[in-house]
């Protein structure tokens, strides 16, 4: 029963849906966006965009004193490429 609690725990603590992913995709979405219109370059946009989520993540960690999550940060990449694929194809 232990090993269930110890496989269980991580994902209570960091699920991978909820209203913080949304904010993670929708903010990496309207990054990405204003980021594309200005620069119409993807690798720039692409690495603006992630060092934000990353950055955010430090500041989560250091200063706020929680957890860093990478499932944050797949979040801000998918928001990323929606934000990117919106503006190249619409």
């Amino acid at each position: 029963m232990s090993i269930k609690i110890l496989l269980i725990l991580p994902l209570l603590y960091d699920p991978f849906v909820g209203k913080d992913k949304t904010k993670h995709f929708g903010a990496s979405c309207i990054i990405a966006q204003a980021t594309y219109i200005k620069t119409h370059s993807v690798a720039k946009t692409i690495f603006l965009s992630t060092s934000i989520g990353v950055a955010k993540e430090i500041y989560d960690l250091k200063i706020k004193k929680t957890k860093f999550s990478t499932k944050d940060l797949l979040w801000d990449f998918a928001g990323t490429l929606t934000g990117i694929f919106i503006q190249r194809y619409y």
